[in-house]
C-alpha cells in the first residue's frame, strides 16, 4: 500500500482547463481500488477546497501543513493566535503588502490581495464585480466577513517589490516559516505563505503517517510549487509535474508530463500504482 500525497493547484487541478482532468480522476479511482490511500496536500484552507471535499480520498493536509484531516475527522491543527495575526497584519501594512488570512470557512483578503489573486486566477477575464463574485465561489472573501472564531492556519502575502519580500523574510524568519510561492522578476511581483515554524507539507505528511502507524517508506509526493519542496524531500518517491518550475523539479525523483497532459495518470502508471 502506498500513501500518496497530491498537491492541488498546478498538480491535480489544471488552471488552463479550470478543472481536474478526467485522466487524473480515473487515476485516483484506480489507485483507490488497488488499495492505496490518497491525501490532498495543499496550501488551500478547508473553505478554499470545498468543491473537492467529495473526492474519493482518505484525507486532507490544508494550509500547507497547519490543518490535517484523516478518516473524515480533524487530527491536527497549528493555528495563529489573534496577537500573532495582528502582528503580521501590521507588518504587511508597514511593507505595503496585500494579505489573506486562510481559515476554515474561507480565506479573508485585503483589497490589494484581492486584486493580486483575481488577476492571477482570472487574468482579466472579469470586471471588478464579477471578479469578486468569482472569488467568493472559490472561498475568498472580504476581511470583514471573518469571525475571530474561524481559526487561521496560514497567512498569504502579496507584493510588487522583491526587496519587500527580502525585508519581510528577515523580519519574521526567526519566528515564522515563510515560503515564496510565486516570483516574477520582470514585474517584481511575489506571493508567499506564512505558517508557524516547523509547519509545512512534510509536517502534514508526518501527522497522517503517525495516525496510521506508518513511516515514510511507502509514501509518494507529487507537486509543482515551491511549497511542495519539503513534501518532495520527505516522500520516498517524489514526482514533479512537467509544468513545475526548475527548482521544484530538482527535488524530484522524476518529472511527469504537464497537468493538462495526463500528468497524474502518467505518474501513477510509472510508479506502478495503477
Amino acid at each position: 500500500m502506498k500513501y500518496i500525497f497530491l498537491d492541488i493547484d498546478g498538480t491535480l487541478f489544471c488552471h488552463e482547463q479550470n478543472c481536474i482532468p478526467n485522466s487524473a480522476m480515473k487515476a485516483i479511482s484506480i489507485a483507490k481500488s488497488n488499495g492505496h490511500k490518497l491525501f490532498l496536500c495543499t496550501g488551500r484552507s478547508l473553505g478554499e477546497t470545498k468543491n473537492m471535499l467529495n473526492l474519493d480520498v482518505d484525507g486532507y493536509v490544508f494550509c500547507a501543513g497547519a490543518v490535517v484531516y484523516a478518516d473524515k475527522k480533524r487530527i491536527f491543527e497549528n493555528l495563529f493566535n489573534e496577537i500573532q495575526i495582528n502582528e503580521l497584519i501590521d507588518i504587511c501594512v508597514e511593507y505595503n503588502l496585500g494579505y489573506c488570512l486562510d481559515g476554515d470557512a474561507g480565506a479573508y483578503m485585503s483589497d490589494y490581495a484581492k486584486e493580486f489573486v483575481g488577476e492571477m486566477f482570472f487574468n482579466g477575464q472579469y470586471n471588478d464585480k464579477n471578479k469578486e463574485l468569482a472569488l467568493c465561489d472559490l472561498g475568498f472573501f472580504n476581511l470583514d466577513y471573518r469571525h475571530k472564531q474561524d481559526g487561521i492556519g496560514k497567512i498569504c502575502v502579496y507584493g510588487n517589490s522583491l526587496d519587500n519580500y527580502e525585508e519581510l523574510s528577515k523580519k519574521i524568519g526567526k519566528n515564522f516559516n515563510i515560503t515564496c510561492t510565486y516570483m516574477n522578476h520582470e514585474n517584481s511581483l511575489f506571493a508567499a505563505e506564512i505558517t508557524h515554524l516547523g509547519v509545512d507539507k512534510a509536517k502534514g505528511m508526518e501527522v497522517v503517517l503517525n495516525y496510521f502507524n506508518e513511516d515514510f517508506s511507502n509514501t509518494v509526493g507529487i507537486g509543482d510549487s515551491p511549497n511542495d519542496v519539503e513534501m518532495l524531500k520527505a516522500a520516498n518517491i517524489s514526482v514533479a509535474m512537467g509544468n513545475a518550475n526548475l527548482d521544484v523539479k530538482q527535488h524530484a525523483d522524476f518529472v511527469t508530463t504537464n497537468t493538462s497532459d495526463d500528468g497524474i495518470y502518467n505518474a501513477f502508471k510509472k510508479i506502478g500504482i495503477i
